[in-house]
């Protein structure tokens, strides 16, 4: 089974929160997690390795939650992932 484009994001948000995936919301705004402008630098790198295609680091400040970027993200691209 392909892991979906906001699971890979979740898990990206929480390993750099050093929290638990299940504590974090699909739909909770970044700025509420604590996330910054860095963290969004950082998180498009991470899911850039993974999906082998440029990420925006502005999708992260422009979609304020996990699951708004994997939408924006899927209107741009095709991934080998499944999308929630």
């Amino acid at each position: 089974m392909k892991p979906t484009l906001s699971n890979m994001i979740r898990t990206l948000v929480a390993e750099r929160l050093n929290v638990p995936q299940a504590s974090i919301s699909l739909d909770e705004d970044f700025a509420d997690l604590g996330l910054e402008s860095l963290d969004a630098v950082i998180l498009s790198g991470l899911l850039e390795e993974q999906i082998g295609r440029p990420v925006d680091p502005t999708l992260f400040i422009e979609n304020r939650s996990i699951s708004a970027v994997a939408r924006a993200m899927s209107d741009d691209i095709q991934v080998d992932v499944n999308v929630d």
